[in-house]
């Protein structure tokens, strides 16, 4: 492993920047020393920093150009060697539709001056491949998005004991995270101060013992979008303590230390449940205003008996699962409007009493229909009238019995009383013949 540094600002690309005079690979570890090394390239290593090392000066930054891709295959961080350089290891201030990635672990600042490790301050969009952790002295964050453009995280979010949050969205711009967020002490994980718009795929839990914030805090008057389980711990997984509003869907599930979801009086929290109690009766969801996310579908809440031996669920009315009593819609007659605000409507369609065969059980009654021999006849395409007119077209036995003996006389008369019986058993084929 070599130590490779900038002797100049300039691009990543141009092997003049650097003073191996050879581009860094990927065994290599890079120093900014001092300079800007833009990223505009593809390239992997093993860590960048801007620390001071040995011939090597501190201070500067990389920054990302129109497609920069870099991997470090080390965890990067802000160090706190040198606690006199107050600048983020990688800056993004790209315009709208200026695009970059970095692939690695991100690990926030250690050092007190520096607010960061990544800082976004523009308006393009920057894609980080990996899990975001907290710096063990807890002094900055992991990334900073104080710009209006998007951060795209893949990767989980633990918070640590920085209450600033280890990713924080400090203004208008995004952050979406694909991946499972939760708070290790006091931190939160992640944190909307502002105007922007957050999104998580995944599930978020509540910090352990000694937290004091949510894993995800919406303090601003931004948006924060849950898609995943939410569980409590000794902290809350989710809360809203400004203006703005959280939409979480999935299950909400309270810890034995405390619930998973609140918000102020000035915030507005929508969930679509369930809401999982525990029995020692601590609630799921305890924000001042909420509401149900009614297009979501059925849900149910759970809540402690007495005793704490047990639950009741109270569902909604469109929840028809084991437990709930409620019929669905397609076991009730067709057209029925029920439901406690009449908001339901059954779609079973039930024959009437005479369209059922007489004795068979139908709804609440029996059937009455009769099957009579005309309506055999009718049903197989023989009215009465038409099968009586062809019955009387045909001859009676008498009548064929006398076409018969009239058609053979000529023949039997050949036999008489002297004939053999190969004589007449001949007459009679030649008369079957004919």
């Amino acid at each position: 492993m070599a130590n490779v540094y900038a002797v100049k600002s300039g691009n990543w690309s141009d092997t003049t920047v650097w003073n191996t005079g050879a581009l860094p690979t990927s065994a290599d570890v890079v120093f900014s020393g001092g300079f800007t090394v833009t990223i505009n390239t593809t390239a992997t290593v093993t860590v960048i920093k801007n620390i001071a090392a040995t011939g090597i000066s501190a201070g500067g930054t990389f920054k990302y150009a129109n497609g920069g891709d870099l991997t470090c295959t080390a965890q990067m961080n802000a160090s706190s060697d040198d606690g006199s350089f107050p600048y983020e290891v990688v800056t993004f201030d790209g315009a709208a539709g200026v695009t970059g990635t970095y692939r690695g672990n991100v690990r926030g600042s250690s050092n007190t001056g520096v607010r960061s490790t990544i800082l976004l301050s523009g308006a393009g969009t920057l894609n980080v491949i990996g899990d975001v952790v907290p710096s063990t002295g807890n002094s900055g964050s992991a990334i900073r998005n104080t710009g209006s453009g998007t951060l795209n995280i893949t990767g989980n979010i633990t918070g640590g004991g920085n209450a600033s949050g280890t990713v924080v969205n400090a203004s208008s711009g995004y952050v979406n995270v694909t991946g499972d967020v939760s708070a290790a002490t006091s931190a939160s994980c992640l944190l909307n101060s502002s105007t922007g718009i957050v999104t998580v795929t995944g599930s978020v839990s509540g910090g352990a013992s000694g937290a004091t914030n949510a894993s995800v805090n919406n303090s601003g008057s931004g948006t924060v979008t849950i898609t995943g389980a939410v569980t409590g711990g000794v902290t809350v997984a989710l809360s809203s303590n400004g203006t703005g509003s959280i939409t979480h869907v999935g299950t909400v599930n309270a810890s034995s230390n405390g619930p998973a979801i609140n918000g102020a009086t000035g915030a507005l929290v929508y969930c679509s449940g369930p809401f999982i109690g525990t029995a020692n009766g601590i609630a799921a969801n305890v924000a001042n205003r909420w509401r149900w996310i009614a297009s979501v579908g059925s849900s149910y809440m759970t809540v402690p008996n007495s005793a704490a031996t047990g639950y009741k669920n109270l569902y909604t009315t469109d929840y028809s699962g084991s437990g709930s009593g409620q019929p669905a819609t397609s076991n009730v007659r067709s057209g029925t409007v029920y439901g406690p605000s009449s908001e339901l409507t059954g779609t079973c369609a039930v024959p009437a009493a005479g369209s059922v065969a007489l004795g068979v059980a139908v709804d609440n009654t029996t059937g009455t229909a009769v099957l009579t021999q005309a309506d055999v006849r009718t049903a197989v395409g023989l009215a009465s009238a038409n099968l009586d007119t062809q019955l009387d077209a045909l001859p009676t036995a008498a009548e064929t019995a006398t076409a018969v003996r009239t058609e053979l006389t000529p023949e039997l008369s050949r036999i008489s009383n002297t004939s053999t019986t190969q004589e007449v058993a001949d007459i009679v084929e030649g008369a079957f013949n004919t």
